[in-house]
């Protein structure tokens, strides 16, 4: 008797200590989420992908994070003063944040990373977000200057800028601006970032596992300490799942980010507010010397009926603004309602322009011409129009040429096009000056568009920051180096039984605060 009453008591307290274990938890609250392809790094300094950008804002933090409103929230700094100039930021750090592996995160391991990204012999391809420091245009350029970011002291940075920047706060939420210590990246024998044994994290978790053929996996960081402490167990980070919607509405999934139609067949699920972060542009490749010509872009844009062109897409893709998605924000602030819309051409006589054109270049034809779009997009009829456009206006016959997503993309980046009608989106880049990344992947590099684009970046508020890109986007519609022609937005939804998953201003998804209702 009482074998089985000592038995029983046992049994009883291993129950009630697993209950005890998990009072402040959410019952072993474990996240899941499609990524959308494999993560081949997750170093933040160096990292571009969309996916390890997600993994990085659930492990990681900065000096700042941003909430869903583009609001910014206190991570790594408990405060900060600014100088009068504008030029000077100076930072107090939290005295209870921990690496992983139970050390304190000091200033210097903010200095070494800004470090890492202006290293002249292997720049960080973030460093233009962050120009506006002291000495880093010079290490851009190649010359070793002194960087402007300082540590005073364990818990003080110091970070002084050439110009006042007043979307510089909102840059420091970045990933490529998270600390780095230092030694364990040394010992990490140039590995950093590639593997669980040589990460070290900052944030609420740690990856405890990384298999690209399966998954990567998040759970809390025992060493992390916040004014907002996470409830949940971790978050599974899925690739290669097939079908990420079936994934969501069959309930393996808790967070997705949905096309329009998905959106809206969704019914008693948790609905974001959509997003409209991508703009759709019929762009010339003006690396190939008959698109140089102004006057003959001129006269490919000018019969181009925008209106009958938008009744031709696809219904997900309205009216667009102007170059620049209506999702772009400066310093939180939507950029559109800043600056206003953009004005479009206005039609001119097409065939003296290409008469004109032709003369200019010495040509008694154009040759031909193709036309580049997404094969699976549903713009088929768009490219037909406006293949129809040049031919009866122009005699330009365009071959129509429908390309794979990622087709598409090497072609863009590589210069292997003649037009091509494209997407563009702001998602994984949602601080960076949406104006400068088109500038960057089309190669436009006139002197007067890049000196407005540094008069930007000059300004001193964001109403004239604004102002300043308002006139760049207007002058690359002006001298017809593109032509947006629709805007598509992003949606996200969540797990009915979930609360506090929230989409941060670039679309990812940021898990910390999620708690069943």
């Amino acid at each position: 008797m009482k074998k089985r009453f000592l038995a029983l008591f046992l049994a009883l307290f291993f129950v009630f200590s697993l209950a005890a274990c998990r009072s402040g938890k959410d019952d072993s609250l474990i996240l899941r989420y499609d990524l959308s392809g494999q993560v081949s790094s997750l170093d933040p300094q160096f990292t571009t992908s969309a996916d390890a950008r997600t993994v990085l804002y659930n492990a990681m933090e900065g000096l700042y994070r941003l909430s869903e409103a583009g609001d910014l929230i206190p991570a790594g700094a408990s405060g900060h003063t600014l100088s009068a100039d504008g030029k000077t930021y100076t930072f107090t750090l939290r005295q209870d944040a921990r690496w992983s592996d139970g050390s304190p995160v000091t200033a210097k391991d903010y200095v070494f990373a800004f470090q890492r990204m202006f290293r002249t012999d292997s720049l960080s391809p973030h460093a233009g977000k962050f120009a506006s420091i002291e000495g880093a245009s010079a290490r851009m350029e190649g010359t070793a200057q002194p960087l402007g970011v300082s540590a005073s002291g364990d818990y003080t940075l110091v970070i002084r800028l050439t110009e006042a920047d007043p979307l510089f706060l909102q840059r420091l939420a970045d990933p490529a601006a998270f600390p780095c210590k230092e030694d364990f990246y040394n010992e990490s024998k140039g590995r950093y970032g590639l593997s669980t044994q040589t990460l070290l994290s900052n944030g609420p978790f740690v990856v405890k596992s990384w298999d690209n053929s399966a998954s990567i996996t998040l759970r809390p960081n025992d060493q992390y300490s916040s004014q907002e402490e996470s409830t949940i167990d971790g978050v599974n980070f899925f690739i290669g799942r097939e079908n990420p919607l079936e994934q969501f509405t069959s309930g393996k999934s808790d967070a997705i980010c949905l096309s329009r139609e998905e959106y809206l067949s969704l019914g008693g699920w948790n609905t974001a507010s959509p997003r409209e972060d991508t703009v759709w542009l019929l762009v010339f490749n003006t690396r190939h010397a008959p698109f140089q010509n102004e006057t003959l872009r001129r006269a490919i844009l000018s019969p181009i009926d925008r209106e009958a062109l938008s009744d031709a897409l696809p219904e997900d893709i309205d009216s667009p603004d102007g170059l620049i998605p209506a999702a772009v924000r400066l310093a939180g602030q939507p950029y559109r309602e800043l600056a206003g819309n953009a004005v479009f051409l206005s039609s001119q006589e097409p065939r003296d322009l290409l008469i004109a054109a032709l003369g200019d270049l010495g040509l008694e034809k154009l040759p031909r011409t193709a036309l580049s779009y997404p094969a699976d997009a549903g713009v088929e009829d768009a490219a037909a129009l406006l293949q129809k456009a040049w031919g009866e206006s122009l005699s330009l016959y365009a071959n129509l040429t429908p390309l794979p997503k990622e087709e598409l993309n090497t072609a863009i980046q590589s210069g292997e096009f003649d037009l091509a009608l494209v997407p563009i989106s702001n998602r994984g880049d949602g601080h960076r000056e949406f104006l400068a990344q088109l500038s960057q992947l089309f190669g436009w590099q006139e002197e007067e568009y890049l000196s407005l684009l540094e008069e930007a970046q000059r300004a001193t508020s964001a109403k004239a920051m604004a102002a300043g890109y308002h006139r760049a986007e207007e002058w690359l519609l002006e001298h017809c180096y593109a032509l947006p022609v629709g805007a598509s937005s992003s949606y996200e939804a969540t797990n009915q039984d979930l609360e506090g998953i929230t989409f941060l201003p670039d679309g990812t998804p940021f898990f910390k605060l999620a708690h069943r209702k």
